[in-house]
């Protein structure tokens, strides 16, 4: 159920509404996230990028 005021995150995957309990610590859980993806996301972006490199990425 979505209240008015309510933060909502939304893409192609679905949406959510994100509870006001957790807004202070938002920011670092998106940072946080972001630094994990990027273990993975810097080397796919890289020519030559295959299953054997994901794993040493991963």
């Amino acid at each position: 159920q979505v209240a008015d005021g309510d933060l909502i995150h939304a893409d192609r995957h679905g949406g959510v509404v994100i509870p006001s309990e957790v807004l202070d610590t938002l920011e670092v859980a998106i940072l946080k996230l972001l630094d994990t993806e990027k273990l993975v996301l810097d080397p796919a972006r890289k020519d030559g990028f295959d299953l054997d490199a994901f794993e040493t990425a991963w």
